[in-house]
């Protein structure tokens, strides 16, 4: 018979949006890959990507390359999320708590509810994450404390000393501290602590190849940790943790990382671009160190031009009434910036 507590448990239905859109909902990319690039991944697929199960050493060694970092803390799988779910089924019991901020990324409340765990979402402290709050909430029930940083939805960065203060005071309650880094790559003041974590007993560095990276459909992301904790995760993963596929298109990433680059450095030119045209049109905006920027009127009911765009309306921005900001994920060029804000007839 099922769990009776799954029924708190609350997903929402897969959004089956067109690929023939610009999508500016979900922090994707919209520019293709340079032909190069994808003619080199083209040519480097073989049948026995598909027949055999991949050996999945050379893109261990790849990412430890790549990152700097030791190849026996690392755990991938398909999405990060994955990487979430693996730390949950081995840290999070029943009756624990798990302390997050609220807004937040909601598969977080997902995979605590799933293992009957207690979500406690500590509300932002104007637009930032209230740092001295989950500091004062961590107790011995604490499980874990997940934070993304720069956040996400909202894109504020948390600083690197109030980092080591919340592993400091999660460390005093055997209570681990998971930096979720999905967006660190679009951020100029957010540190990555991917390569503190074995300087800690209690921290886990989660990353995606799903937003800055712009490979989403291939579901990809890693985790990294200490010896001991990893020793633990590596019990949950599944055999064969993701395609050869996959395997052969993150390999191809890495050795074009150049690209990578001028992608990024492309989204923060046009991020600009289009706050200067929010603010030329006298909308508020929130802005984060994201892809992405949230916008409103005074009225609460901006409308722009979307045919052929998808955006995300009815968002909600901590500490202010309006229900209906637009989160409006950084367009691939400068003609779409300036198509939104076309007057209409």
């Amino acid at each position: 018979m099922k769990k009776r507590y799954l029924n708190k448990v609350k997903r929402k239905p897969y959004d089956n949006l067109s690929h023939n859109y610009i999508r500016l909902n979900g922090a994707e990319r919209n520019n293709d890959f340079s032909k190069s690039m994808w003619n080199k991944f083209l040519s480097s697929l073989k049948q026995s990507d598909i027949k055999y199960y991949p050996n999945l050493d050379e893109l261990y060694d790849a990412l430890a390359a790549h990152y700097d970092i030791d190849k026996e803390g690392l755990i991938i799988g398909d999405g990060s999320d994955r990487i979430i779910k693996y730390i949950f089924e081995c840290f999070v019991e029943q009756g624990d708590e798990v302390i997050t901020s609220n807004p937040s990324f909601p598969m977080y409340e997902v995979y605590t509810k799933l293992y009957n765990a207690k979500i406690n979402k500590i509300d932002y402290k104007g637009l930032k994450v209230d740092l001295d709050r989950i500091c004062s909430t961590v107790n011995e029930s604490t499980a874990a404390i997940i934070l993304s940083n720069p956040s996400s939805p909202i894109g504020d960065v948390i600083n690197s000393k109030d980092l080591y203060r919340l592993i400091t005071k999660a460390a005093e309650y055997d209570c681990l501290l998971i930096i979720d880094e999905a967006y660190i790559e679009f951020s100029d003041s957010a540190e990555s602590f991917l390569k503190k974590v074995m300087d800690f007993e209690n921290l886990i560095v989660i990353k995606t190849f799903s937003k800055a990276i712009g490979s989403a459909g291939v579901r990809f992301g890693f985790g990294y940790t200490n010896k001991e904790l990893i020793k633990y995760i590596n019990k949950f993963r599944t055999n064969h943790e993701i395609t050869g596929l996959t395997m052969k298109w993150v390999l191809n990433i890495l050795n074009h990382w150049d690209e990578i680059e001028l992608y990024i450095n492309h989204v923060k030119k046009l991020k600009q671009k289009l706050i200067d045209k929010c603010i030329e049109a006298k909308l508020d905006v929130v802005d984060g160190e994201c892809n992405w920027i949230h916008v409103n009127n005074i009225t609460d009911n901006l409308q722009l031009n979307t045919n052929n765009i998808i955006l995300r309306d009815k968002c909600s921005i901590p500490n202010d009434n309006r229900n209906n900001w637009i989160r409006l994920c950084i367009p691939p060029d400068s003609k779409t910036i300036d198509y939104l804000f076309e007057i209409k007839d």
